[in-house]
């Protein structure tokens, strides 16, 4: 089987454009023969390269009255790589690339799977790539909801959480954080994610000040970057540090050893406003980490509270702070909760996840009378 999967970015936004490079990687396991789209050159290309993967370079450029002509011309070259390709379906991890997917899809009369890893919605554009989609997947319940509310029940949307390596996990060994952060010889809370001001990472900095105004000293690793954009809310983070004067807090910047990392602090912190998924906590999870996670989206259907992992009311800072001491201080709790999330994490295998894509794509092109 031929398989097109199409990528919304050529950088990495986040856990999204990672787990379909996991995929990828994976699927090819099952006979699958991926050829990757890419709007442009750079960072999702160097991995592609890095993994062996094939890729073509296909630009899916910002919609507007005066690029309709231009998207009609986009359409057609889309149509004659898949026919080149002979592509007997496609994957498009996005919301850009499904606008020119869909209707190529169609022309080409192949199978099209919308991958929906967001839960921010566009009530026009979002009907317009299902009607186009032979098949939506939704990485959460909650993104599936958000879906529903304005496609309807016409379209069936599946729910597939997304998939991990968890072996890679298990082989790293844990870092020496004062060497390589400077960090004191403290409890260690962890962040990880793309600075964006849904992830409010400022309610961390707020709980550790707590903490340290409380006498529980406290170090806190944020890892992570800003895209240009949102460089301004990065910038106000460090500001916050400054302005309460929270001690022992590092900016790391982006990490390719994130697994490394979380296997040498204390717990991890997930402070989101709404979150579609959580990718972070599963990788936490599978590095042995006790998990505190606000309680919306995606976090709320990964975690059970009090087992798995830790639930606090979103921008709760002074429970997230009674929580993080909680867990630093009580072992049998950390161990409890540690056990439990890397008990969980089995569930998330990179392999079931090809399987069940692998699963999906067959029927839809069952479906259509392909082979």
């Amino acid at each position: 089987m031929r398989v097109g999967f199409l990528f919304n970015h050529e950088f990495i936004l986040g856990g999204g454009e990672i787990s379909f490079l996991d995929l990828i990687s994976e699927i090819r396991r099952l006979d699958v023969v991926p050829i990757a789209f890419v709007p442009a050159k750079g960072e999702i290309t160097e991995k592609l390269d890095n993994a062996g993967i094939r890729y073509v370079v296909s630009p899916w450029p910002h919609l507007n009255l005066w690029s309709i002509p231009s998207f009609f011309i986009r359409v057609k070259a889309l149509v004659k790589m898949f026919a080149d390709e002979k592509l007997d379906v496609v994957h498009v991890n996005g919301a850009r690339a499904m606008l020119y997917a869909g209707p190529a899809a169609k022309r080409f009369t192949i199978p099209c799977v919308w991958h929906v890893r967001v839960l921010e919605r566009d009530v026009i554009l979002d009907r317009i790539r299902a009607h186009y989609a032979s098949a939506i997947i939704a990485n959460s319940k909650a993104v599936s909801n958000s879906l529903v509310a304005i496609v309807g029940i016409k379209k069936c949307i599946d729910v597939i959480y997304n998939g991990f390596d968890l072996e890679a996990a298990g082989k790293v060994e844990p870092l020496d954080l004062k060497k390589e952060f400077g960090l004191p010889n403290l409890p260690v809370v962890l962040c990880v994610g793309r600075f964006t001001r849904w992830k409010a990472f400022e309610d961390v900095i707020k709980a550790c000040g707590i903490l340290q105004k409380r006498k529980v000293d406290v170090s806190l690793l944020i890892v992570g970057e800003s895209h240009k954009e949102e460089a301004d809310y990065e910038a106000s983070l460090k500001e916050l540090v400054k302005k309460e004067m929270v001690r022992n807090v590092c900016f790391s910047g982006w990490r390719n050893d994130v697994h490394a990392i979380m296997k040498s602090v204390d717990v991890f912190v997930l402070p989101s406003r709404n979150e579609p998924f959580g990718r972070v906590i599963v990788e936490a999870w599978a590095s042995g980490l006790p998990v505190i996670s606000t309680n919306c989206g995606g976090p709320t259907e990964l975690i059970k509270d009090g087992s798995s992992g830790l639930l606090v009311p979103v921008g709760a800072v002074e429970a997230m702070a009674e929580m993080i001491e909680k867990v630093i201080k009580d072992k049998t709790l950390a161990k409890h909760l540690s056990e439990a999330g890397a008990e969980r994490a089995m569930q998330f295998s990179i392999s079931r996840h090809a399987e069940h894509m692998l699963a999906m794509y067959r029927n839809i092109i069952a479906t259509m009378g392909g082979v």
